[in-house]
């Protein structure tokens, strides 16, 4: 029988049948051959794909108990250790082999990984500035000028100005507003993950600009000519320069000049400042010459006997104001209320303080004629009810009316007719408004009555010795006349019929006097 060891030389024995010591010798065998288990190469990384430069580490997983080990990283680095890292920088794929022995080399194996390793295509930053120097502030225009090899495409940029500012995007702005000397830093990233960043040290550099600074003294004076005096606080370094322009035309090179505006208007003044080291700067402000508008508003609808009002449309808000009427209203608020009351033709002159000078205005306008009312009744007064009364319109300019009959009646024609049902005393109204929307009202207070005759006798009650001449005189209210008198003296005699008459009292005592007239409308009253 012949065993063989897969590291051990053949040997060869001779066996008699039951001899003790061959089971012994091949119990050794058996147990060296199972001790030296199988050897098998394996790894792995925490890594296999990245952004140049990408470090792996890799880690050992062979089995079998190896006892040294040859890596081959693919990029022309190898090592012995168990567990190491490599570190890739071109853009590509790396195959990987690792090769591991035994203790005493006579047994290895190995296992390669083919494109095991992937770099990612890396982008390259670049970028320019339409100025690297200029006078505070500067505004500066970056543009990209990056690439990114391959189909990869540049996804994002991170900008950095050096003055603590930064933005996002491709070509950006940006106004470096203090001096200095800023470095520039653009950080680009492409679609595969990958960024990379790029530096220009003390790209831009920014030198102390000129700030031009001026103020004016307000001339005080409502209308042209004017004269304003500016001065001038303007500073920069350098030899300073100045030019101004006035809006109108006129222009200085003075430090401070005092300028004279011959016209009303708004000005737009410009001093712009230049300095010996190349910077210039401008500033402008707003000259108003006749700063004030003094304007009133004159009512569309003038009426007369109305209440109207005039309002103040100056600008500025005058510190205060009075107004003169032709017709010898005087009022100083700041919009004024007048009554006119008759047409014709009227001025009205505003005058306004303002806080440095005084101005006016002064408009002429027309009062309308507006309705002239007039009516007619056909009858005003009746002793008893019903009353029926026609009222005739005698009015010129009225184009509407309206009609109040002082019982709760109401009446938009013309000319109408209306009934008074009851016992009273009625004021009657004619409202009438012209086409330009005037109106008038005519009221004429206690037109319709309506009341019985109304009876009382002055002088009495009476008192006298026997015989007594009494003298009788009534005195009668009443819408009509008095067609007949009948007395009656109370003391059984005869009575009278005169509207006024005596009686002799020749007894003693006291007697009740009665009156009973009838008017010409057929009522009776006692």
């Amino acid at each position: 029988m012949f065993l063989q060891s897969p590291a051990a030389p053949a040997r060869t024995l001779n066996l008699t049948p039951l001899n003790p010591r061959l089971f012994l010798l091949v119990g050794i065998l058996l147990s060296a051959f199972s001790g030296r288990a199988q050897l098998t190469a394996n790894f792995t990384s925490d890594v296999t794909q990245g952004c140049s430069p990408i470090l792996v580490k890799f880690s050992d997983q062979s089995t079998g108990n190896p006892t040294a080990w040859i890596w081959d990283f693919g990029n022309g680095s190898t090592s012995t250790l168990q567990n190491p890292s490599a570190t890739y920088f071109a853009t590509g794929t790396y195959t990987v082999t690792l090769t591991v022995t035994n203790n005493n080399g006579s047994n290895s194996n190995s296992v390669t990984k083919t494109a095991y390793i992937t770099v990612l295509t890396e982008p390259e930053p670049n970028f320019v500035a339409d100025r690297t120097e200029g006078c505070a502030p500067v505004l500066v225009s970056f543009t990209d000028q990056s690439v990114t090899p391959g189909s990869t495409s540049i996804t994002n940029w991170q900008w950095d100005f050096g003055d603590g500012q930064t933005a996002t995007g491709p070509n950006p702005q940006h106004a470096y507003r203090q001096p200095g000397s800023f470095s520039v830093t653009l950080t680009v990233s492409n679609n595969a993950g990958c960024k990379k960043l790029y530096t220009r040290p003390n790209y831009i550099n920014v030198n102390p600009g000129v700030v031009p600074r001026f103020t004016f003294t307000d001339p005080g004076v409502c209308r042209a000519p004017a004269t304003v005096p500016f001065t001038n606080t303007s500073f920069g370094p350098g030899t300073i320069s100045y030019a101004w322009s006035f809006g109108d035309g006129g222009t200085s090179g003075a430090e401070s000049p005092a300028y004279t505006f011959n016209t009303n208007g708004s000005y737009r003044v410009v001093l712009t400042v230049s300095s010996s080291l190349g910077c210039t700067d401008s500033m402008a402000a707003d000259v108003l010459i006749g700063k004030v508008n003094t304007d009133l508003t004159v009512p569309a609808q003038l009426c007369p006997k109305t209440n109207v009002t005039f309002m103040n449309n100056s600008d500025p808000r005058p510190v205060s104001s009075r107004w003169t009427f032709s017709n010898g209203i005087v009022d100083t608020l700041p919009n004024a209320t007048a009554y006119f009351a008759t047409p014709g033709t009227y001025t009205v002159r505003l005058v306004n303080s303002y806080e440095t000078c005084v101005d006016s205005v002064e408009k002429t306008f027309t009062v309308g004629t507006g309705p002239v009312l007039g009516f007619t009744v056909s009858d005003s007064a009746r002793c008893q009810p019903s009353l029926n009364v026609n009222f005739s319109n005698t009015s010129t300019g009225a184009t509407s009316y309206t009609w109040l009959f002082g019982d709760g009646g109401t009446d938009t024609q013309p000319n109408t007719a209306h009934n008074y049902g009851a016992y009273g005393v009625y004021d009657v109204a004619l409202i009438g408004t012209d086409a330009s929307g005037c109106s008038d009202t005519l009221r004429r207070p206690g037109l319709i009555r309506i009341e019985r005759p109304r009876i009382s006798f002055p002088g009495l009650p009476h008192g006298g010795c026997i015989p007594d001449t009494v003298s009788f005189k009534a005195d009668v209210q009443t819408s009509g006349t008095v067609t007949s008198w009948l007395w009656d003296f109370g003391a059984g005699g005869p009575g009278s019929t005169l509207d006024s008459t005596s009686y002799i009292y020749t007894q003693q005592g006291t007697y009740n006097v009665t009156l009973t007239v009838t008017t010409s409308e057929g009522c009776t009253e006692t």
